[in-house]
């Protein structure tokens, strides 16, 4: 029997959305607004339910990131990653990831937040990674994701495609929002906003 933990990240492992944290570190404050106002439309009609996650999410990472080298995306995540991830995510939230991976489970980090700069937060925790791959062509990042975005049904079909899930095997699952639903209903454990007790 193996024991599996599957963690969302913005939201249940972290105090706020990450990717708006990156844009503001990345873009600036004033091409953010400029961008924002001219990608207002898919903002509303996801929050509306007329565009799907997938379409408003890449509608938005378009915008700012269409055409930049590939190099300088890496870069840029790898250096959100070292310098302000860390201090996003709730304490509790890491005393219990690492508690499932000092016990020899199996751990991953499964959510829509981008690869590009989760990939070297994992690394560095020793965890596995399922999340939201952006396309790079020729050197040069097109603003297309590269397949799905990491959200409800596609969780569970990413993580039945990369774990060999068994009768039998222990699974615990962390999210916190709608997103989450199908994760958290292949648990043995579901853990619905778990760290979210003052400071924890």
């Amino acid at each position: 029997m193996t024991t599996y933990a599957f963690f969302d990240f913005d939201g249940t492992l972290t105090w706020k959305d990450s990717f708006f944290r990156f844009l503001v570190e990345t873009v600036g404050w004033p091409r953010l607004a400029r961008g924002g106002l001219r990608q207002l439309p898919w903002v509303l009609g996801y929050g509306a339910g007329l565009a799907s996650p997938h379409t408003a999410k890449e509608a938005i990472f378009t915008e700012f990131f269409q055409g930049w080298p590939a190099g300088r995306l890496l870069a840029a995540g790898r250096e959100f990653a070292r310098d302000v991830l860390p201090g996003m995510v709730r304490p509790a939230g890491r005393r219990r990831l690492a508690w499932h991976r000092d016990q020899g489970h199996v751990v991953a980090v499964v959510s829509a937040t981008f690869e590009f700069y989760l990939e070297p937060w994992c690394r560095e925790q020793g965890i596995h990674l399922l999340g939201t791959a952006v396309e790079m062509t020729d050197g040069v990042v097109t603003g297309r994701f590269a397949g799905a975005n990491c959200i409800g049904p596609e969780k569970v079909r990413r993580i039945r495609e990369r774990f060999p899930l068994r009768a039998g095997d222990h699974i615990h699952a962390y999210g916190d929002s709608r997103g989450d639903r199908e994760m958290l209903a292949l648990a043995t454990e579901a853990h619905f906003r778990p760290f979210r007790r003052p400071r924890a």
